[in-house]
């Protein structure tokens, strides 16, 4: 939860599934799991707007570029077009309250703004954490969001993260605990609960550490994000 170096559990090595996953097969999908090449389960669900899918499809699409290359460095094009237009799609709020898309859209204002500063997500802004929290309120968190239980495991790992030594603390770690609970007691495949913390481990650190980008990239660090909240 600190971005420190992580024990042996959390090695990215650990293997992908094996079985054969349809298109129709249910995943708790998320910017930290996404096992196949679009996000099939989330794109089935009532739950998820199109307008919430794109804002996970662009975080996931940003962890797959920084993750699995050597010391997390990516090229600096792709790595800024990416953290440029994730951010900017992050300032749409839509006319009519949805408070799922307001999550996704302040967890990923969160990790954005932990990734310009090069800092833990314990050092991230009180306000928007505190909305964070009062708009995952207005959620029906006690179904673990039914199909986007994965959804709501990025948001509460992140949210967990971030409030350590904040109000927000207790509420947050119960979604945690409850979201987890669910996900090891109900998956089929335990890398389904496995992989994504050690995804959200490797970020973390990663975070922390400042290397994102190539050397030759300008310094992203220099650049401070306003969280349009």
């Amino acid at each position: 939860m600190t971005g420190n170096p992580s024990s042996p559990a959390f090695d990215l090595e650990f293997p992908e599934p094996v079985e054969h996953l349809s298109d129709l097969d249910y995943i708790p999908e998320s910017p930290l799991y996404r096992p196949r090449k679009r996000f099939f389960s989330l794109e089935s669900s009532k739950l998820c707007s199109p307008e919430t899918l794109l804002v996970l499809e662009g975080m996931g699409e940003l962890l797959e570029h920084v993750l699995p290359t050597a010391n997390g460095l990516y090229p600096k094009r792709l790595f800024i077009s990416t953290v440029n237009w994730l951010y900017e799609r992050m300032l749409f709020v839509p006319a009519e309250r949805d408070h799922i898309y307001e999550s996704c859209r302040l967890t990923n204002l969160i990790v954005l703004n932990a990734i310009m500063k090069s800092q833990q997500l314990a050092e991230a802004d009180c306000s928007i954490t505190s909305k964070l929290a009062k708009t995952l309120g207005h959620t029906d968190v006690t179904s673990n969001w039914s199909d986007m239980l994965g959804v709501l495991y990025w948001i509460a790992l992140v949210g967990t993260a971030a409030t350590i030594g904040k109000p927000e603390f207790v509420y947050m770690s119960s979604i945690l605990g409850s979201a987890t609970f669910e996900l090891c007691y109900t998956a089929k495949d335990p890398r389904t609960a496995i992989r994504p913390v050690q995804v959200f481990s490797r970020l973390h650190s990663l975070i922390r550490s400042g290397v994102l980008f190539t050397e030759d990239s300008p310094n992203m660090r220099d650049k401070r994000f306003e969280p349009n909240i």
